[in-house]
């Protein structure tokens, strides 16, 4: 299996979407794990995820938006979350 990674500051980050893919599961499943892994204070929101721009094109013109991302930390926690 491939999954696009994106990497920034020495980190890896990827899109719910992405970790859902690696993970093969919905990606409803992520957006529950992370909301209880930051409700429960597992981890800081502001230091595991981050929007960054994204410049997709549509038709002639080229949109950009913020996307959210989550850092290897969150990805992994996520996985052990998954296990339980």
């Amino acid at each position: 299996m491939k999954v696009e990674i994106f990497l920034r500051d020495e980190n890896i980050w990827l899109t719910q979407a992405k970790i859902a893919e690696l993970f093969g599961v919905e990606r409803s499943v992520i957006t529950k794990h992370l909301k209880n892994i930051y409700y429960e204070g597992e981890l800081d929101k502001d230091a595991t995820s981050a929007k960054f721009a994204q410049v997709q094109t549509e038709g002639q013109r080229q949109i950009k938006r913020n996307i959210e991302f989550y850092n290897l930390d969150a990805i992994i926690s996520m996985k052990k979350n998954l296990m339980d």
